[in-house]
């Protein structure tokens, strides 16, 4: 497992698009609710003020990492050939594969998939409790 790292408040919006609420107790491999999953600290503050502001406040909330939508050429031409004669995959060439993967690039930023955001455990994010008072 990685050392876990932290980061100052102004990170959220520079090193991190999202944060997710945790709570000191939370051990590393457990997985928060991504209900509970913030842009901007406004926001933060407002869903903590209205529906936790009787539980102790924690100090961290956890940093998030994204990643689009990707089909990989080679995987698609794998599959597609299987069945097909041995080295089926192999007459096809690196200019059609090309073609496929610059096909398969575009239909990805235009099929309408969102950006998908993970939680990084490793990485906590300083909430900055001062700026509410």
């Amino acid at each position: 497992m990685s050392e876990v790292k932290y980061f100052e408040s102004d990170s959220l919006g520079k090193e991190f698009e999202y944060v997710v609420l945790c709570d000191e107790k939370d051990q590393v491999d457990d997985i928060p609710n991504y209900d509970d999953t913030f842009s901007t600290w406004r926001d933060f503050f407002y869903k903590w003020n209205s529906e936790y502001s009787d539980q102790e406040k924690p100090k961290y909330l956890y940093g998030t990492y994204s990643e689009e939508l990707k089909i990989y050429a080679e995987d698609v031409i794998d599959r597609a050939t299987q069945d097909f004669y041995e080295d089926a995959d192999l007459d096809i060439s690196e200019e059609a594969a090309k073609e496929l993967q610059d096909f398969l690039d575009k239909w990805c930023k235009t099929c309408g998939v969102k950006t998908n955001y993970y939680v990084d455990l490793n990485k906590k994010v300083k909430i900055p409790w001062e700026k509410t008072k």
